[in-house]
């Protein structure tokens, strides 16, 4: 049977990683965004290290992303928000 595999995104943690790799702060803020399903896709498709070979299915995906607070920066920080499931039929990868 093969593993199952769930992987979460942090959306605005990857978001300000891609613009910082791969982009100048002064390019369009669209740019650095992803696909959530599709960058799971890549994660799943790859070994971790010590792991053995092996079937392995993508049976979720789930972005966490904060919502803005209406009272501005606090010391809470990025904590408020929920998740959004993308869900579909299991990828086998």
């Amino acid at each position: 049977m093969p593993d199952r595999i769930v992987v979460f995104i942090h959306a605005q943690s990857v978001y300000k990683d891609a613009r910082e790799a791969f982009f100048h702060p002064k390019d369009p803020y669209s740019l650095g965004q992803i696909d959530p399903v599709k960058f799971a896709r890549l994660i799943s498709t790859r070994k971790p290290p010590g792991l053995p070979e092996g079937p392995r299915v993508l049976a979720g995906v789930r972005v966490y992303a904060g919502l803005p607070s209406a009272a501005g920066d606090t010391q809470e920080g990025d904590r408020g928000g929920g998740y959004v499931a993308r869900r579909g039929n299991p990828t086998p990868v």
